[in-house]
C-alpha cells in the first residue's frame, strides 16, 4: 500500500467488467488527439474536444460516481498527491509568469493532459485484468496508427494538415511532401509525436506475455506484424525521428541483456555498464551504415543543443523556481527561442523549476536503475520479466520525452507515465502482476531456553508458530 489505511478491494463483478471496458477505451483513444482532423469531416467541430479527452472525461466520471475512485485513489495516494501538487504549483506560477493569461491557458492544458494519467490510476486501480485491457487497447490503437501511416505514406493524404502548413504557405507548395518526401503523423498531428507513441506502445505491448495473456495464433501474427511495421516506419519514414531510433535500440539492448547478464547486483551493474559502453563503441564503428547515419549529428542536433543551453540558462536565472507555466510559448512569442523545447525535462525545469523536473525524472528513471542494479528481480513469479518491462517503459519515456513537439501538454505521455506507476505498485501486491514469495515468516518463533527446559520437564512440545 502507498500511504493510508487499507481499503477493501472491489469485488463487484459488474464494476470489474466496466473497468475493463473503460480501460480498453482509454488505451485505444490515447493517440486520438488534436490530429484526428474531425473538423474536416464535421464542419465547425472543435478539434480541441478530441476523442482522447472525451474518453478521459467518461472514465473519470465513472470512477468518481462509483466506489472505485476512493479505493483506487487510496492505492496510489502518493503519486496522485504529487501530481495534484505539481498542477497546483503550475497554476500558482501564473502569478510570476511573463504572460498570466497565457500561463493560465497552459495550466489548463496541463491539467487536461494529466487527467489522462489520473484516469489510468482510477480505472485500472489494482486489478490485473483492467491493466491487461488497457494494454490491449493500446495494441489496437497501435494497429490503427500503423494503418493510417501506411495510407499516408502511400497516398500523401492526411487527416489533418497543420504540420508544415507554414512551410507550405511560405514556399508556395502544394503539400508538405514536396519538401520532405513521404511523411506520416497519424492522428497525432506531428511525425515526432507519432514516433513517440510508437516507441511507448512497442515498449508496453510485449508485456502482455508477462501478464499471462494467451493470444491465439492469428492474434499473435497480427500483433507481431503490427510491431514490425511500427518499428520499420519509425526507422525509415518518420522525419528526424532520431529519438525513436535510439529508444528502440535501447529497448532491444535491455531485452537482450536481461537474458544474459547475472542477477547479483554488483556483477549486474558492471555488466550493464560494460554492455552500454560496447554498444556506444559499436555505433561509432559502424557509423557509415545508412540507419546509423540517421541518428548521427546533424544541423537539427546543433539547434537542439543550442536551445538546451539557452533554456538551462533561463532556468538558472529564474532561481530554480521556474519562469512559470507557459514560458515556452511566451519565449517563442517574444522571439527569444526559435522553436519549442522538444524536451520534457527541460520544459519542466524552465517553467516549473528544478525540483519538479528532478522529481519527475527520478520517478521515470528509478525502475531503470533498479533493473540495472538487479533489485526486484526475485519478487515473486515473473518478477524478472516485470522489472524488465518497467525498465523498457522507463527508457521509452526518457527517449519519448525528447521526441514530441510538445510534451507536457501530451495526454498519452502522462498516461504512460501513470502506467509506469501502476507497474511499480501492482508488482508488490498479491493482487498485482506478480505473486509474493510463499516463504513463511519464522521470525522470533524459535523456542527459548526456558521453553526447552519446560518441555524437557514434561510439558507438551510445541513446534514453531507462524504469525499471520
Amino acid at each position: 500500500m502507498i500511504g493510508g489505511r487499507r481499503q477493501p478491494a472491489l469485488t463487484d463483478g459488474t464494476s470489474s467488467r466496466t473497468a475493463k471496458v473503460f480501460a480498453w477505451l482509454l488505451g485505444f483513444s490515447l493517440p486520438l488527439s488534436g490530429g484526428t482532423g474531425i473538423s474536416g469531416f464535421v464542419p465547425d467541430y472543435p478539434d480541441q474536444v478530441s476523442p482522447a479527452r472525451i474518453v478521459t472525461i467518461l472514465c473519470l466520471s465513472w470512477a468518481f460516481l462509483s466506489r472505485r475512485a476512493s479505493v483506487s485513489a487510496n492505492e496510489y495516494r502518493a503519486v496522485i498527491g504529487a501530481s495534484v501538487a505539481i498542477l497546483g504549483y503550475a497554476t500558482l506560477s501564473a502569478v510570476w509568469a511573463a504572460d498570466s493569461e497565457l500561463a493560465l491557458t497552459s495550466a489548463l492544458l496541463l491539467a487536461i493532459a494529466m487527467a489522462s494519467g489520473l484516469a489510468v490510476f482510477l480505472v485500472v486501480g489494482r486489478e490485473r485484468e483492467a491493466l491487461i485491457s488497457l494494454i490491449l487497447g493500446v495494441s489496437a490503437s497501435l494497429g490503427l496508427q500503423v494503418c493510417i501511416a501506411l495510407v499516408e505514406l502511400r497516398t500523401g493524404q492526411h487527416l489533418s494538415r497543420e504540420f508544415g502548413s507554414s512551410a507550405v504557405s511560405q514556399w508556395s507548395l502544394v503539400r508538405i511532401e514536396d519538401l520532405t518526401g513521404p511523411v506520416a503523423w497519424g492522428t497525432l498531428g506531428n511525425p515526432n509525436d507519432l514516433g513517440g507513441f510508437f516507441l511507448l506502445a512497442i515498449a508496453v505491448v510485449p508485456a502482455l506475455g508477462t501478464h499471462g495473456v494467451k493470444l491465439g495464433r492469428l492474434s499473435r501474427l497480427v500483433l507481431g506484424i503490427t510491431l514490425v511495421f511500427a518499428a520499420v516506419i519509425g526507422l525509415t519514414e518518420l522525419q528526424d525521428a532520431r529519438a525513436f531510433r535510439l529508444g528502440l535500440l535501447a529497448l532491444g539492448v535491455i531485452h537482450l541483456l536481461d537474458r544474459v547478464i547475472p542477477r547479483e547486483p554488483v556483477l549486474r551493474a558492471a555488466s550493464v555498464f560494460i554492455s552500454i559502453a560496447g554498444v556506444i563503441l559499436l555505433l561509432r564503428g559502424v557509423g557509415s551504415l545508412r540507419q546509423m547515419q540517421a541518428v548521427s549529428w546533424s544541423q537539427s542536433d546543433d539547434l537542439r543543443l543550442e536551445l538546451a543551453i539557452t533554456v538551462l540558462g533561463l532556468a538558472l536565472r529564474s532561481g530554480g523556481v521556474g519562469m512559470g507555466i507557459g514560458a515556452e510559448s511566451s519565449l517563442i512569442k517574444a522571439g527569444q527561442i526559435p522553436t519549442n523545447f522538444h524536451n520534457f525535462t527541460l520544459q519542466i525545469a524552465v517553467e516549473l523549476g528544478f525540483v519538479v523536473a528532478g522529481m519527475l525524472l527520478l520517478y521515470v528513471a528509478r525502475p531503470l536503475v533498479r533493473w540495472a542494479m538487479g533489485h526486484g528481480l526475485g519478487d515473486g513469479v515473473g518478477g524478472r520479466a516485470v522489472a524488465r518491462d518497467r525498465a523498457g517503459l522507463a527508457v521509452a519515456l526518457l527517449a519519448g520525452g525528447v521526441a514530441p513537439s510538445g510534451v507536457i501538454e501530451t495526454s498519452h505521455y502522462w498516461a504512460f507515465m501513470a502506467l509506469l506507476g501502476v507497474h511499480v505498485v501492482d508488482s508488490r501486491k498479491p493482487s498485482g502482476l506478480t505473486k509474493p514469495s510463499a516463504r513463511p515468516n519464522t521470525e522470533s518463533t524459535a523456542p527459548s531456553a526456558s521453553h526447552r527446559d519446560a518441555e524437557v520437564a514434561g510439558q507438551h512440545r510445541q513446534g514453531p508458530q507462524v504469525r499471520a
